[in-house]
């Protein structure tokens, strides 16, 4: 095999990998939606009580910042895996389908021009 035939090899192995780590971000995305779903509700619920609670109890004020604190972590973490599972895919799937650009970058031989 020449280096022409393992510069593919190389961008294949790297468009596996992606592809593999695109998968194994959608069961995070796919929890982090529906947990983001089933505290929606609370979230608006204590988002529009949160006025109306006396600033003396503060078990109320508690439970209130929870639900908010873990709805925006769940809809943060739902974002980051979208994004992750579109860039990984879109790019393992580009590598997979031939790469054409990275190989011409990676196969490129720069030779000095010499001054005469």
């Amino acid at each position: 095999m020449d280096k022409k035939d393992w510069i593919w090899v190389a961008i294949r192995i790297f468009g596996i990998y992606l592809v593999v780590m695109g998968i194994v971000g959608v069961p995070k995305m796919i929890g982090s939606g529906i947990i983001a779903s089933f505290l929606y509700d609370d979230y608006q619920y204590y988002e529009d009580a949160s006025s109306d609670v006396d600033t003396s109890d503060t078990f109320e004020k508690g439970v209130a910042e929870l639900h908010k604190s873990t709805f925006e972590r769940a809809l943060s973490d739902l974002i980051l895996g979208l994004t992750r599972v579109i860039l990984f895919l879109g790019c393992g799937i580009y590598f997979l389908r031939g790469g054409k650009r990275i190989f011409k970058l990676v196969n490129y031989e720069h030779t000095p021009e010499t001054e005469s």
